[in-house]
Parts: C-alpha cells; sequence; structure tokens
C-alpha cells in the first residue's frame, strides 16, 4: 500500500493540477475500503479497551487523584480553546 494511502483526508490533486477535494470524495474509489479499514479499527480499539477493562478490574491500582484532576482540568481548557477558536456557540439557523 503507497505511504499517501494512510490517510483518507489528505489532498488529492487532479491530472490537469487542480485540487481535488480530499478523503472520500476524492474520486479514487477507495470509499469503501475506508469504511471497512476504519470499522476494523473500531473493532480493534474497543477490543483493547475491554481488555485494558477486564484488566483493571481483575488487577486493581491506585488512583492518584491529584493527578486525574490537573489532567481533566487541561482537558477541559483544550475543550474550550477548540470550541471558541471553531465558532462555538452558533446561532441557530
Amino acid at each position: 500500500m503507497p505511504w499517501h494511502w494512510a490517510c483518507p483526508y489528505w489532498p488529492r490533486w487532479q491530472p490537469d493540477g487542480s485540487r481535488a477535494t480530499t478523503g472520500f470524495h476524492s474520486g479514487h474509489g477507495r470509499s469503501k475500503s475506508w469504511g471497512v479499514t476504519s470499522a476494523i479499527f473500531l473493532v480493534l480499539i474497543a477490543g483493547l479497551m475491554l481488555y485494558e477493562s477486564v484488566d483493571r478490574i481483575i488487577h486493581p491500582s491506585p488512583i492518584h487523584y491529584d493527578q486525574a484532576i490537573v489532567i481533566a482540568f487541561v482537558g477541559l481548557l483544550v475543550n474550550v480553546a477548540c470550541a471558541w477558536l471553531l465558532g462555538w456557540p452558533r446561532p441557530l439557523p
């Protein structure tokens, strides 16, 4: 598989030099394979999460609440910054 197939959102160029749309609408006929690939990766990630969850239940480890609060707060700040950069909240049409 060529390296540029690794991301479905990679910009594509038309033979005439104009820029095509990206990803699934790029006209390369790989939209079905990307959907199947995405589904396979979702199932693999779900399986990994299930394995880690069961392992955590069987072998519990202590939770460091101070660190968890700091990480959660940083995540909240990142989410608020992204929402602000993306212009949320938008007025309803």
